[in-house]
């Protein structure tokens, strides 16, 4: 089975979507959005009968339920029917009591975002997706050292057919960290921006551990989510 993105080319490439236990990620460079991208995989999923966990680090579950909200996408009843799980690791960092199911104690411990994830799924059946959001701020929590751990889970979540989807955004990390979040992913989506005169104009390119890359898609954000240019 393969979770469908509904992300032009990315389900091309992959022959329909993301493969059970497989694990993706959307790479952006400082200031470039890609947010967009995981919500709209979450809402393609999630229609294709998929459970959803969604562990968020950089803001409250409050804000990306209105983030989703705003592009059109109510998440109340995916979560009414036990079908969207938000993992809260964000309240315990300014000790704020955590209002979800589901949160992490301690947001500087790798192995307390770990438990967490893994309480989460304990009694999930069928398809299942994970978005963290994201890994660049688990890092800055708990140290780029928890890569050693973060590649323990993927081997865990692969065994349990769970689907991963992390968000990262590319700050000057050693080129060891680099390699290694590249190892990690069978598929990676690059998220970019340059400027062409007074105009930002904005791609993705998708590549898998078969080395098929799509290169250079034009693409604009809308109140919709991700919009391909003709």
């Amino acid at each position: 089975m393969v979770i469908k993105t509904s992300i032009p080319k990315l389900d091309e490439i992959t022959s329909g979507g993301l493969t059970e236990g497989s694990t993706a990620i959307l790479w952006s460079k400082p200031g470039v959005e890609n947010a967009p991208f995981a919500y709209k995989t979450i809402i393609q999923a999630l229609k294709n009968h998929a459970s959803v966990a969604y562990l968020v680090n950089n803001k409250s579950p409050k804000m990306v339920r209105k983030e989703l909200l705003k592009g059109g996408w109510d998440s109340s009843k995916y979560e009414n029917h036990n079908k969207l799980f938000f993992i809260d690791s964000y309240s315990k960092l300014f000790n704020q009591s955590a209002k979800n199911k589901f949160f992490v104690e301690e947001p500087k411990k790798i192995k307390s975002v770990i438990e967490s994830i893994n309480t989460c799924f304990k009694d999930v059946k069928g398809k299942k997706l994970l978005v963290i959001d994201d890994l660049s701020t688990i890092f800055h929590l708990c140290g780029t050292r928890s890569m050693k751990e973060i590649l323990l889970l993927k081997k865990e979540l692969n065994k349990k057919k769970i689907t991963t989807l992390f968000m990262f955004t590319e700050w000057p990390y050693e080129k060891r960290v680099i390699n290694d979040i590249r190892r990690l992913n069978d598929v990676v989506v690059n998220i970019n921006a340059f400027e062409d005169k007074v105009i930002i104009r904005k791609y993705y390119s998708v590549e898998t551990r078969k080395k098929s890359i799509a290169k250079e898609i034009p693409f604009e954000i809308t109140s919709k989510g991700v919009l391909n240019h003709k």
